[in-house]
Order: C-alpha cells, then sequence, then structure tokens
C-alpha cells in the first residue's frame, strides 16, 4: 500500500520465556511456537523473516530452524539487542553473533531495541567487522516511562555515524515513528553503503566466547580430554550417568589452555542422544568454550546440535559424497563448524597427490552444497609413523597446502605415534613441525606440560 517497491519484513520477536538453563523452556518448545508464525509469515505475503530482539543465542537458533522449515526459499535477517557494554543479557558479543548468523545462511546481521543510536556505533562496527553480512540497526529513541524521547533530528544524527560504521539498513525502535525515519532518511539514505567483505579463518564459539582457527590466526588446541574410548572414572561415570567427572575435565582443560572442549561420550550401552545433550549441558555449565560434537552418528550429531549454545564443531565427516553432503547440510541448518577427513570411497590416500585431489573434491562438495568454506577444517591425516615412515612427511605437505590454499587444517596429533615407544615425546616433535608447516588446529591433551611448552616455542619460531 505504500505505493513503491518496498520490503515486507516479517516480524518475529522472542517468546517472552527463556531456554534453559535461563529459564525453563526447551528448545523443542521454542521450535513449535515459532514454526506456526514463520507458515502464517510466509502465506500472508511477507518478503523475507526478520528474527528480531534476540537476547539468546540459542533461542535464536530456534527460530532460524523453524524458518529453514516453514519457508526452505525465504530469506531471513536475525537482529540481537545488545546492552551499552556490548553484550546481549546471555552474554553473547556481536563478534559471535556476526559469526553464527553467516554460517547459519542468514541474508543480514543486526542489532535493535535496547539502547538508543549513540550506544550502537561501536556495536554496528562490530558486527560489520566480523562477517560478511549486511549490517541492520534499528535504535531506540526512548522506552514508554521515560523522562524523554530522541526528538528525530536528535535520533537522525547517527544516522551517518551508523552508515559509516557498516550498516546498511537504518531503521527505529521503540520510541521512533515516521518522522524519525523521514530524518533519518534525510540524514543517511543518500550515504554509500559500505560493501562487505569475506572473513578469513573458520569460526568456532560458545555463547560468550569467539575462537577463529586458520591461516593468520593464532593456534586453536582442542581438548581431547572427555573422551569415552578410554578406561577412565569419566567414562565409568557417563556410563552411570553422572557428570562430575565430566565437569572435572573441563575445567581442567579450560585452566591448562585450551580454546575448544571435545565431546566424545560414544558408549555402546547408553543413550548416546541423550548422554550428548547432558553432557553439552555439563560442559557449557563448567567452562566458556566452544565445544566440539564428537560423533558419527546422525541422531546424535542433530541432539547435540540442538543442545549446544554457539557455534560448535562436528567430529567429523568424510570426504563420500554420501556423507558429506548431507553432513554439511546438517552443519549448515544449525550454524556449524565441519571436521572433514580426506577419506573418500577409494580409502586413506596415500600420497600428496591423491589427498589434494580428495581436498578439491570436498571444496567442490561444499560449494556445491552451499556450505562456506570458511566452516571447514580440514585434517591432514597424521597416520601411525609405525606403520607408514612416510606418512609423515605426506602429512606435512598436506598442511602446507591446505594453509597455501587459505583453509583450516587439523591433526588428531596421538595418531602419529601409536604403537611406538616414547609417544609424548613423538607427539610434541611433531606438533611443531606441523606448526612450521601451517598447521591450524590440533586436538591434544592440553594438560601434557610440554606439549603445551613446545607449541608456545613453535608458535613463537615458526
Amino acid at each position: 500500500s505504500a505505493g513503491r517497491g518496498v520490503l515486507v519484513a516479517g516480524s518475529v520477536g522472542p517468546l517472552g520465556d527463556l531456554l534453559a538453563p535461563f529459564g525453563s523452556l526447551s528448545f523443542d518448545a521454542a521450535y513449535a511456537a515459532f514454526r506456526p508464525q514463520m507458515e502464517g509469515l510466509a502465506q500472508g505475503g511477507a518478503d523475507f523473516f526478520l528474527i528480531e530482539t534476540m537476547i539468546d543465542l540459542r533461542e535464536a537458533k530456534a527460530a532460524v530452524l523453524a524458518a529453514k522449515d516453514a519457508a526452505p526459499d525465504m530469506a531471513f535477517v536475525v537482529s540481537f539487542t545488545f546492552d551499552r557494554n556490548g553484550r546481549t543479557v546471555t552474554g553473547t558479543p556481536p563478534e559471535v553473533a556476526a559469526r553464527w548468523a553467516s554460517l547459519v545462511g542468514a541474508a543480514g546481521v543486526g542489532a535493535n531495541c535496547g539502547v538508543g543510536p549513540e550506544a550502537y556505533v561501536d556495536t554496528v562496527q562490530r558486527l560489520f567487522g566480523n562477517g560478511d553480512l549486511p549490517v541492520f540497526v534499528y535504535a531506540n529513541a526512548g522506552l514508554p516511562g521515560d523522562a524523554g524521547y530522541l526528538s528525530p533530528d536528535e535520533y537522525a544524527q547517527w544516522g551517518p555515524r551508523l552508515a559509516e560504521g557498516g550498516a546498511t539498513v537504518l531503521g527505529g525502535c521503540c520510541g521512533t515513528t515516521p518522522a524519525h525515519i523521514a530524518a533519518l532518511r534525510a540524514a543517511a539514505g543518500d550515504l554509500p553503503a559500505k560493501r562487505t567483505r569475506p572473513v578469513a579463518g573458520t569460526p568456532l564459539a560458545s555463547r560468550s566466547r569467539l575462537v577463529i582457527a586458520g591461516p593468520g590466526h593464532n593456534f586453536c588446541v582442542i581438548g581431547e580430554r572427555i573422551n569415552v574410548s578410554r578406561p577412565s572414572p569419566l567414562r565409568d561415570e557417563v556410563a552411570r550417568g553422572l557428570w562430575g567427572a565430566l565437569r572435572s575435565e573441563a575445567r581442567r582443560q579450560t585452566e591448562a589452555g585450551a580454546h575448544v572442549l571435545d565431546v566424545n561420550v560414544g558408549l555402546p550401552t547408553i543413550d548416546q542422544s541423550a548422554a550428548m545433550a547432558a553432557a553439552i549441558a555439563a560442559v557449557e555449565q563448567s567452562s566458556p568454550l566452544p565445544i566440539a560434537i564428537d560423533s558419527d552418528s546422525r541422531p546424535v550429531l542433530e541432539t547435540g546440535l540442538a543442545a549446544v549454545t554457539g557455534i560448535p564443531l562436528i567430529n567429523s565427516f568424510t570426504a563420500k559424497e554420501a556423507v558429506l553432503r548431507p553432513g554439511l547440510e546438517l552443519a549448515r541448518r544449525h550454524g556449524a563448524a565441519a571436521v572433514v577427513l580426506p577419506i573418500d570411497e577409494e580409502g586413506i590416500p596415500e600420497d600428496e597427490t591423491r589427498r589434494v585431489a580428495v581436498i578439491r573434491d570436498i571444496l567442490r562438495i561444499a560449494d556445491d552444497a552451499g556450505y562456506p568454506r570458511s566452516g571447514l577444517l580440514i585434517d591432514g591425516l597424521a597416520l601411525a609413523v609405525g606403520a607408514n615412515h612416510l606418512g609423515p612427511a605426506v602429512t606435512l605437505r598436506t598442511i602446507s597446502f591446505l594453509r597455501d590454499e587459505g583453509i583450516a587444517s587439523l591433526l588428531g596429533l596421538s595418531n602419529i605415534s601409536h604403537g611406538m615407544p616414547a609417544r609424548p615425546l613423538l607427539n610434541r616433535t611433531y606438533l611443531a613441525m606441523a606448526v612450521a608447516a601451517g598447521l591450524s588446529a590440533a586436538i591434544l591433551n592440553p594438560l601434557d606440560g610440554a606439549m603445551m611448552e613446545a607449541l608456545s616455542a613453535s608458535e613463537l619460531l615458526a
């Protein structure tokens, strides 16, 4: 009815109750509440979904999944409410919000409500600098009960600053009127939009902390100790549905310098899906670090992805197309990064030429599936030196190839010394060599002090 070509956003706000652990709402209940809203807006003719005023990253994910299922071809934008300290009330900074929105496939990311336009200048800059998406911003001019409101001119004077900071779409939230929007249009509507640009590195995030892995970024230590594959008190407790040892391991690895925590609860005698959800909750209560969900079971991965907050790492998929394509589609659905092993239908490639060919296939499949390369961590395949003495050199050359291509690389470090004496010495020596070759991340034991010292020295000297 405006009489010109405008887009209509289908507005979807928060549900009014917080998801666990802050409230009583379950993820499934949140999804079920969002789904009919999305269906109604799509049927009513909205041009895109505007998921707005979000304060909880996990609630935003429930809304995004509902949007994707209700209207798979309809674009969506996710906008968060940040406070004057630059975080949502549940602790998420703009950097995490922007990286997650990009990886989950949003058409834009934004900041709205909560504060006035002056407080969102820094937030907009941080959103713009940490993603490749258009940035929306629509701040408050005042709230009911406030002593005073910003006038249209007072509000609009911040428009150029917001546009210069990277905002592509400017608007107004609480306390704004058509006069505010008209003044904002007059003040900033003719300014050129800043061009978005790809942001390097593979993001991993908890609710509150962002870690970037890849060439040009700090080395990423993925703690390996929450793993039930070896006899341990942790395995015994997980088998009985107890989580004290797991919480302790999460805290110890965090204090030792890990950046991400791998979680493996793959005991054949338990409900692994339920165990993964409980384990993720226990880790998130004990550590601020991002989580790697370590399983090759689709149901376990789906449960873990629904349970986790942030940008998790899926560990892992092979390069077999029947495995990788649906795996990357699952990762894209939830906004997750993924470890991919260059092992295809022909098995483990023994030489560098074959590995490079398989890696190129991985990149092709990711491109075809609409999954960004920035979400990939490709395993260099550290094979036991006792079985093939030429294998370590092939792995190092593979790592260097990935570095040169700008792709993040990873190793399961302890594989190299399997069956050999002096394993700690071999592991830390090979880690130093791999860092020099360009390795981005490794799954290792951060409680190994000599290993962590070797890593620090390697980063300094590489």
